[in-house]
């Protein structure tokens, strides 16, 4: 959860995607990863796709959240998402498989960087109730509805 009083651009979305997916490619490139945003909100190395995000943006807050592609299995992607309705340009077309790929690093190892990156000053112990909310609503609303999510029916 970010404070958009803090930082002005994150009061409209792409100015939260590019803080945030800026901040994280900083993060990865001390980890030797040499990657870039691409589209809305991806991150990739090359023209392959190892990262999606999206955000919830309110008046005092934004809640980010995101994908990272560390040891999935990708022969299953193409199988268990339908092609986007949009589609950014340097995707050119191309099924999830031959567009998307893993970082090659262990997911301890990128958890770390990230951390290390971010350096929070205090952990939750909890999660506020206003996130908590906001996580209820979405799962209620979008995440658990059929009609709402990207799955394939056929193969769930």
């Amino acid at each position: 959860m970010l404070s958009s009083h803090l930082n002005p651009s994150l009061q409209t979305i792409q100015g939260c995607h590019d803080y945030v997916l800026g901040q994280m490619s900083e993060a990865l490139r001390v980890d030797g990863i040499q990657c870039e945003i691409r589209g809305f909100s991806d991150l990739v190395i090359g023209d392959l796709k190892f990262s999606g995000n999206s955000l919830r943006l309110k008046k005092d807050s934004v809640l980010y959240h995101g994908t990272l592609l560390c040891d999935f299995d990708l022969e299953s992607i193409s199988s268990a998402l339908r092609p986007p309705p949009k589609q950014p340009d340097y995707r050119q077309n191309r099924e999830h498989r031959m567009f998307v790929t893993n970082l090659g690093r262990r997911v301890e190892a990128i958890k770390q960087t990230i951390e290390n990156h971010w350096n929070p000053g205090s952990r939750l112990d909890s999660v506020p109730a206003e996130v908590e909310q906001l996580m209820q609503e979405l799962l209620a609303n979008r995440y658990q509805d059929d009609h709402w999510s990207v799955l394939n029916p056929e193969s769930t």
